[in-house]
């Protein structure tokens, strides 16, 4: 599925990521926002199956 993901740094907090997910399918459009801190392998495979389970209910 075509998505635009950004990802931006804290500016106070080196640690701390946020990530926005935005699909738009037709008219409709979907997005998540996930705020992490660190980057562990486990982490990032966490976030991707959220991702992908949150926009796998999309029709």
């Amino acid at each position: 599925m075509a998505a635009l993901r950004t990802a931006v740094k804290a500016a106070t907090d080196d640690d701390a990521i946020v990530e926005v997910t935005v699909v738009v399918i037709g008219r409709n459009a979907r997005r998540t926002l996930v705020f992490s801190r660190g980057r562990s392998l486990d982490q990032a495979a966490a976030k991707e199956n959220f991702v992908d389970a949150m926009f796998g209910t999309a029709n």
